[in-house]
C-alpha cells in the first residue's frame, strides 16, 4: 500500500549517522465514552459473528487459534488534535523489518491487521506530492532507535500517535543531468523523506520533522551524491513551521547553501465544534424495530461515529450511517454522534 523510497544502506550508514530524526508521538487520547461491558447487545452480536466465521467444529477452532493474529489500531492527529487523513501507518519489527501498513481515514483512524504477537514499532508518514503541516513521526520516539516498543499480544493494541508540526525543504540542484531524487535523512535509512527533481532542477520536500537532516541526491543514473562530499557533514537545520530553501551544486558537491527561510501556512486549529443530530426516529414492524439518524457537522471534520443507548445499556460506538440500525424491541433509545476531531454531541432521545 505505502510507497517507500529506498536509500542505499552503504550511503545512508555514512550519511545519516549525524542526522537527528525528531518525530513526536504519544499514546492515549481517543474518544471518551461510557464503559462498555460484555453484556452490550452489539458486543454480543459482533462476537457471535466472529465465532460463526471461523467454523463450528472444535478442529476448526483449534486450527484458527494456532494461526491467530492480532492488530494495532488507533488514531493519528496533529499537535492541535486535528485528524491527519491520508497518512501511512507502518508496523516494523523492533529491529526495523517492515511487516504491514495501512492508511488513515478521514477521521485519522487506522488499523494494522494480520500481525503475529510480538514486539513492534509504529511509524507514521505523510503522503507524498502535497504539502502537509504535520511531520512524519514514530510512536513514542523521534526515530527507529528511540521509538517505543509495542508489545503485541493476542489482544488488539490501541496506539494513538500525535504528530509534530512539520517543516519543509525546497530549492534547486545545479549541474545534474537526467534528473533524479533528493532525500533528507534523519538518524536511520527509515527516517528519510524524498522528492523528485523537476526538469528545471527544482524540488520540494514536505512533512519533515524539525531537526538536522542530511541531504542525498540520487541521480537517475550513477552513484548517489552526498552534500557535502567529505565529512564533517553538519546537515541542514529543518525548522517546524518553516520552509528552508537551499542550493545544491552537483558538480562541486559542497555543503548545501541556504538561500531563504519562509513561514509555512498556519497550522489549523483544533476543531472543537461538536456535531448535531438533526433528526432521529424509530422504524417499527411486527417483529422488529430499528432507528435512523440524520446528523450534521459544521466544524469541518465530518460526522464519523455514532453511539446508541437502549434502556440503561450503552452500545459500542460504531461508524456513523444514515441507514437503519436494528435495536431491541423494548427499552428507550437515545443516540449521540461524533466528528472526526473526536467531539461528541449530547444524547438525543429517539421516539
Amino acid at each position: 500500500m505505502a510507497t517507500r523510497t529506498t536509500v542505499a544502506l552503504a550511503v545512508v550508514a555514512g550519511v545519516c549517522a549525524a542526522g537527528v530524526g525528531v518525530g513526536v508521538a504519544q499514546a492515549g487520547g481517543g474518544e471518551a465514552g461510557p464503559v462498555v461491558t460484555q453484556t452490550d447487545p452489539e458486543y454480543l452480536t459482533d462476537a457471535a459473528g466472529r465465532a460463526d466465521a471461523v467454523g463450528t467444529s472444535s478442529g476448526d477452532r483449534r486450527a484458527s487459534a494456532a494461526i491467530a493474529t492480532s492488530s494495532i489500531a488507533g488514531r493519528v492527529t496533529g499537535a492541535s488534535g486535528v485528524a491527519a487523513p491520508g497518512y501511512t501507518v507502518e508496523a516494523f519489527t523492533s529491529d526495523g523489518n517492515f511487516i504491514n501498513d495501512a492508511s488513515t481515514g478521514a477521521d485519522g483512524r487506522y488499523q494494522l491487521t494480520s500481525l503475529q504477537p510480538g514486539p513492534y514499532k509504529v511509524k507514521v508518514s505523510p503522503p507524498t506530492g502535497v504539502r502537509r503541516v504535520w511531520a512524519a513521526g514514530w510512536f513514542g520516539g523521534g526515530s527507529l532507535l528511540s521509538a517505543r516498543v509495542v508489545a503485541l499480544t493476542g489482544v488488539p493494541a490501541k496506539v494513538d500517535v500525535v504528530l509534530p508540526t512539520a517543516g519543509g525543504l525546497s530549492g534547486q540542484v545545479r549541474g545534474l543531468a537526467g534528473g533524479g531524487t533528493v532525500s533528507a535523512c534523519g538518524a536511520s535509512f527509515l527516517d528519510c523523506r524524498s522528492a523528485v527533481i523537476g526538469p528545471s532542477g527544482g524540488f520540494d520536500l514536505s512533512g519533515l520533522p524539525a531537526g538536522v537532516a542530511q541531504i542525498v541526491v540520487r541521480p537517475t543514473s550513477g552513484e548517489a551524491l552526498v552534500f557535502p562530499k567529505l565529512p564533517p557533514r553538519p546537515g541542514v537545520l529543518v525548522k517546524a513551521g518553516k520552509r528552508v530553501s537551499i542550493l545544491l551544486d552537483a558538480v562541486r558537491q559542497g555543503p548545501p547553501t541556504v538561500t531563504s527561510t519562509t513561514a509555512e501556512p498556519p497550522v489549523p486549529g483544533r476543531d472543537t465544534t461538536p456535531p448535531g443530530v438533526l433528526r432521529a426516529w424509530l422504524v417499527t414492524a411486527a417483529k422488529w424495530r430499528a432507528v435512523r439518524v440524520s446528523a450534521v457537522d459544521t466544524g469541518g471534520s465530518g460526522v464519523t461515529r455514532m453511539q446508541l443507548r437502549v434502556g440503561t445499556r450503552f452500545w459500542v460506538p460504531r461508524g456513523y450511517t444514515p441507514r437503519t440500525v436494528a435495536v431491541p424491541r423494548t427499552g428507550r433509545v437515545a443516540v449521540r454522534v461524533a466528528d472526526g476531531a473526536g467531539n461528541w454531541s449530547g444524547w438525543s432521545p429517539i421516539r
